[in-house]
């Protein structure tokens, strides 16, 4: 996928709207994704809205719509995998800015306030924040170095504001329209069932920007993992 992108356009923060999206895809994750919501609707930024799009498993779509808040928009995805379901968000989403968080993450109070405040810069098509990972075994934590492994923020990696090739895809926010004018992420990476290996999703989208104004917002986000 190639494209090019014309200017952002300049918001002021009482103008920018953001719509919060999760992606799920397993019953097993069933408690991590209601705590993940949780933390959002608890943040000190509240979004437009939160959209939760279910890949390929009807049961957890139900069950998500029964226990989940009312505000909460449940949709099942008109692809497969985390690619086109998050495509799908941006098609749907009310926000002029759309942030992404991962199923089994959960977000500090301040996450969406801070990673919003990016885009305060019109330069900024997209922008990440910090993901530190919450071992369920400590005797199975890796290196700070490889952090990568799991998606989290590793050591080496920018954690100050400033601009970055790339945000890490769990703690991610992106201009709504820009991206759509890409395609949206492409469908050929990015995890499906029974394909953990096609990740990186976020990377092949960011590399099609020719202008790139990443910013590291310095906002933490803990990821269990």
């Amino acid at each position: 996928m190639t494209g090019s992108v014309g200017s952002p356009i300049n918001e002021r923060d009482d103008e920018l709207t953001i719509s919060v999206v999760v992606c799920a895809y397993t019953m097993e994750r069933l408690d991590q994704t209601c705590r993940c919501v949780a933390s959002i609707l608890a943040g000190d930024r509240h979004p437009e809205e939160v959209l939760l799009i279910v890949d390929e498993n009807p049961m957890l779509r139900e069950r998500l719509r029964e226990v989940l808040p009312p505000e909460v928009r449940v949709f099942d995805s008109d692809g497969h995998g985390i690619s086109d379901a998050r495509t799908m968000a941006l098609r749907i989403a009310i926000g002029s800015v759309v942030a992404f968080i991962d199923d089994d993450a959960w977000a500090d109070p301040s996450w969406l306030s801070e990673l919003s405040s990016a885009f305060q810069d019109a330069d900024v098509l997209g922008a990440g924040g910090r993901v530190e990972p919450d071992w369920e075994d400590a005797s199975a934590a890796l290196p700070p170095e490889i952090y990568w492994v799991v998606g989290a923020t590793y050591r080496g990696h920018r954690t100050d504001a400033g601009p970055i090739s790339r945000p890490l895809g769990c703690n991610m926010a992106v201009r709504r329209e820009v991206f759509l004018t890409l395609g949206g992420f492409s469908s050929a990476f990015g995890y499906r069932s029974g394909a953990k290996t096609r990740s990186n999703e976020e990377l092949a989208t960011f590399t099609t920007i020719t202008n790139p104004g990443l910013l590291c917002a310095t906002n933490e986000e803990r990821s269990a993992k």
